[in-house]
């Protein structure tokens, strides 16, 4: 069985929620050249209409329009559920974020997702969203979302809140993670905002974190391209570093020349046990079942893309054992 540790809400908040980020928050509109066509395609419009009326209205009156699309493809929590049962998915870890101070935007509270996840606890899991300039009262607020709420882990984006993975600002929260015992998923890969160097995201920063919190079990989400070959030497270097490749699709990752030679070069082997699936399938424009088919496809041994698929992921959740 499969552990999704990334994935999409379909439900009609949590559509309403991706839709309401790349339109209020500014910063993301850049992510629409990227990925518009597959969000379009799931909401059953074409990218031109989708585009031609994002440009006319504002982000109010653009979600106004998208409201009733929303309403027609958002699922049902028993529908998701039954998703997840065709596609073999056994868990799945919800995402979100807050990045508040540097957006002036604030989605969905930690409280939302503590609800979502309890009517199913067998088999939905959920990040908490912390904005670290918030300061103490980010950290009271995480730890609220773990002892109070049932959430599972920390999910961080340093390109939007405009600083680097290693900054002080971020040190509180890994300390309380470490205490907590829960892992942190931290954007790791190339940003396509308009607003912020793709530096944000590089690997390296990654290193001193692993050398000053050796406990902190970190999830390096997107798994570092374009610095696939810095990204696995710290996966290999550090017990405590896991990374995903969320958001990107399988079958592109083995062509030839796609940058992620590395990945497979040493998944096989040395970091086999570091490399977890994620989906972030709505924005993907693809069912699960495709995405685990074409990682079933990779040229990688079968108990690697096991490993790959559930173990690693029931690993650093420890589903399965005792807490």
């Amino acid at each position: 069985m499969v552990i999704d540790t990334l994935c999409d809400l379909p439900t009609y908040e949590g559509i309403y929620q991706l839709m309401a980020e790349v339109t209020f928050k500014k910063d993301l509109r850049g992510y629409l050249d990227v990925y518009g066509r597959s969000i379009a395609g799931f909401l059953g419009v074409s990218l031109e209409e989708f585009k031609t009326k994002l440009s006319q209205l504002d982000a109010k009156q653009f979600l106004q329009w998208m409201e009733p699309r929303i309403d027609a493809v958002a699922m049902s929590l028993e529908e998701f559920i039954g998703n997840l049962d065709a596609a073999g998915v056994e868990r799945a870890v919800l995402y979100h974020f807050d990045e508040e101070t540097t957006s002036e935007y604030k989605g969905l509270p930690n409280d939302f997702y503590a609800d979502i996840i309890h009517h199913y606890p067998d088999r939905l899991m959920a990040y908490a969203a912390v904005d670290p300039h918030k300061g103490v009262d980010g950290v009271r607020e995480f730890e609220r979302a773990i002892k109070d709420l049932g959430l599972q882990g920390l999910a961080l984006r340093p390109f939007m809140h405009k600083i680097r993975a290693n900054d002080p600002r971020y040190y509180p929260l890994y300390a309380k993670c470490v205490e907590l015992d829960v892992p942190v998923w931290i954007h790791t890969s190339i940003n396509f905002t308009h607003t912020s160097p793709i530096d944000f995201g590089r690997p390296i920063y990654l290193d001193t974190v692993a050398c000053v919190f050796p406990k902190l079990k970190i999830i390096a989400g997107h798994g570092g391209w374009p610095w696939v070959t810095e990204m696995v030497s710290l996966a290999w270097k550090h017990p405590n570093i896991y990374l995903d490749f969320a958001t990107v699709r399988p079958s592109y990752m083995a062509k030839p020349g796609s940058g992620w030679e590395p990945l497979f070069n040493y998944g096989n082997r040395v970091i086999r046990k570091k490399i977890l699936f994620a989906s972030t399938w709505m924005l993907m424009g693809m069912s699960h079942q495709d995405l685990i088919e074409e990682i079933w496809a990779f040229p990688l041994e079968e108990e690697t893309k096991e490993q790959w698929l559930s173990r690693n992921g029931r690993e650093i959740f420890s589903i399965g054992q005792d807490a």
